[in-house]
């Protein structure tokens, strides 16, 4: 479980999934502080030429601040981590936007069984989340805010280190889990200031229709992703502050699939373009790791994520430990 000079043991508690380990480092009782931090900006650029034309392109971006607590027992680290969470996602077609923030807090545990590293661990929380989207026919704004939905998440990651001169080897397999319950909300639908003459109304061309407007009640649904990866990482030892190194990764992914809401009326076109679903994909990218000194070490991380349906993603990391 320790972060040391010559690899990049991918041991992380970050909210990442991948990264350097943090060891217990004896500030009190044998205890240990650590935190990391992850910004990522990711977006879909699925086809979209007019606003009657389906696709669930976006522009997003996501951080994360996760601060750890953990203790050593021999070979085997327990402890807890505390995540706080906040995303925005603008989708293009209707302007609309989901905001999400939240927090969850979870337990750990990795175990240095000298060959391997094995980790695992598991938490819940709540994401408060605020959507709006604007209406074509109207140009109003239809939003819904203080949506709060329950998530769970687990996770299990094996992992070695092979030494060859002054580079490291450290092949891992990763299983993670992730749960969003989202109740039922109602989306808050303002009335059409607009009116509009009733032609059909027995021919009194004096009707007009009224703009009031019905509010939309959405049902609750459970999202659920499920990713299994496998990965390596080359580090290389210069006996200095720095050790540079880079890493790869396949993961396949089973997520809930997006969907649209039942059309009223069919485009214009010869058939409607399906949502984009997740799918396997690649990651790739490297950093280095930093010992200034016994007492102070920390990590930069930055990956891209390609090879997935109208989907790209850089994310940045970081993490810092203090030794007292």
């Amino acid at each position: 479980m320790s972060m040391n000079s010559d690899t990049a043991a991918n041991m992380s508690y970050s909210s990442n999934g991948s990264g350097i380990g943090m060891a217990a480092n004896h500030i009190v009782g044998g205890l240990s502080v650590w935190t990391s931090y992850s910004s990522s900006s990711f977006e879909n650029d699925q086809t979209y030429t007019g606003v009657r034309l389906d696709s669930n392109q976006y522009d997003a971006s996501a951080s994360s601040m996760t601060l750890g607590l953990d203790k050593r027992f021999g070979n085997l680290l327990i402890g807890l981590a505390y995540t706080g969470f906040d995303s925005d996602i603008d989708t293009t077609v209707n302007g609309g936007s989901i905001q999400t923030e939240g927090e969850t807090l979870g337990v750990y545990f990795g175990l240095d069984t000298g060959a391997l590293n094995i980790s695992a661990g598991a938490g819940t929380g709540e994401y408060e989340i605020d959507t709006k989207r604007r209406d074509l026919g109207s140009l109003n704004t239809i939003k819904a805010d203080d949506i709060t939905a329950d998530v769970t998440y687990y996770h299990l990651n094996v992992s070695g280190t092979l030494n060859r001169g002054k580079l490291s080897f450290s092949p891992r397999v990763a299983y993670r889990n992730f749960d969003l319950d989202l109740p039922a909300f109602t989306d808050i639908v303002p009335d059409d200031s607009n009116t509009m003459v009733d032609f059909a109304a027995a021919g009194n061309q004096s009707t007009n229709v009224s703009g009031a407007t019905t509010d939309v009640n959405v049902s609750g649904k459970t999202y659920s992703s499920d990713m299994t990866e496998a990965g390596l990482s080359i580090a290389l030892s210069t006996n200095g502050k720095l050790t540079p190194y880079v890493d790869f990764s396949y993961v396949t992914e089973d997520t809930t699939g997006a969907a649209y809401q039942t059309e009223r009326t069919t485009d214009g076109t010869a058939a409607d373009l399906g949502a984009s679903n997740p799918d396997g994909y690649i990651t790739y990218g490297g950093g280095f790791i930093l010992n200034l000194s016994n007492k102070v070490n920390g990590y930069l991380d930055i990956k891209e994520t390609t090879s997935r349906e109208d989907y790209s993603e850089t994310t940045i990391s970081g993490s810092l430990k203090l030794r007292f």
